[in-house]
Parts: C-alpha cells; structure tokens; sequence
C-alpha cells in the first residue's frame, strides 16, 4: 500500500488583485443612485469603509454601533473563528459613521433591512446594467480596496490588520493592492 498514493498537489492559486480603477467609484455610486436603492449604496460604502466581509455586513445590528466612540462592537458569540473571523471591535470613517446615520432604523435591529441575496442581486443587475464582464468585479473585491485604501491612508499594517481582522501580514498582503504611481510619488 502507497501511503502517498491519494496525495494530490495543491492547485494554482486564483488569487485576486482587483481595485476599483479610477472614476470607477463615482460611476458605480451614480448608478447605485439612479436605482434609488439606499441600502445597496450603504451596503457598498461601508464594504469599502469597513472592509467587512458581506456576510458579516448584513448581521450587524444596532445595537452594536457606538456613535460616541465611532465603532461597531461586535459580541463575541457573532465574531467567527479562523479565517472568517472579525475584530472586537470595527472603527467607524466619518463616512461610515454618516451613511450609518442616513439609513432609517428597521424593525428588525438589523442594519441592513433587505437579505444579502436581495442586495447582491442588485449588484449584479447594476454591473450588468454598466456591462461589466463576467467576473470582472466582485463584491469581495471591495474587501481588497477597502485594506488598500487604508494603507493609502498611511495606516500601519498591524492597524490595518486589527480592522480587516487578518491574522497574519502574508494574508493582509493578498489584500493590499497599492498602485505604483501612489509608492512612486512617495520616493521623491
């Protein structure tokens, strides 16, 4: 009996670098607007704002969020384990903090009133609607701007890390996507 006979190799990496590309916000926004849908825009806002994985975007509630001191302190029961889990505690943008404040409170104390599938179905429609390709932009990928954003901010990777809720700085790193122009500007 070959005990490395059921061994396979790992396969390729599919590994994603896509940012938002320039003016690409503001198109996505406008079109967003059009379709009068305030919670697909907050939904995208504070995806780029928070870096929050979809999942976990449309669990928060309420009563998590602490206006005074800019957070989302999110109870240990509701924080995942692994690869999935997210930080104690989310520091709020002044602009997560007022599209927070913009969305009506629901009945439900969730944020979010629509289902995650009633808003990424909105999604799509909007990309298709823009004629993207096919697997040309994902929601995830707002995820990867989000921690790119962060570093443009001048963040420290161990800040970033605490809001994505990276556990290591080679995973953060599959996440950063900084553009050349922006690093060469800072050689000067």
């Amino acid at each position: 009996m070959n005990p490395v006979r059921n061994i396979r190799m790992p396969s390729g990496s599919n590994e994603r670098d896509r940012r938002l590309l320039p003016g690409e916000y503001e198109l996505l926004t406008c079109a967003i607007r059009e379709k009068r849908n305030p919670w697909l825009l907050a939904a995208f806002e504070l995806a780029i704002e928070t870096s929050l994985r979809q999942a976990m975007l449309f669990k928060l509630k309420w009563s998590w969020v602490d206006f005074e001191k800019r957070s989302i302190l999110v109870p240990l029961q509701c924080r995942g384990a692994g690869n999935k889990a997210v930080p104690a505690q989310i520091p709020l943008s002044k602009k997560a903090i007022a599209t927070l404040k913009d969305l009506p409170r629901t009945s439900t104390g969730l944020i979010m009133e629509p289902s995650q599938n009633a808003i990424v179905c909105a999604w799509k429609k909007i990309l298709k609607q823009l004629d993207y390709q096919a697997g040309d932009l994902h929601w995830h990928d707002l995820r990867h701007e989000a921690a790119s954003r962060m570093f443009e901010k001048g963040l420290h990777p161990m800040e970033v890390a605490s809001i994505t809720g990276h556990k290591n700085l080679n995973t953060l790193r599959r996440y950063t996507h900084l553009q050349a122009s922006d690093l060469a500007r800072k050689l000067d």
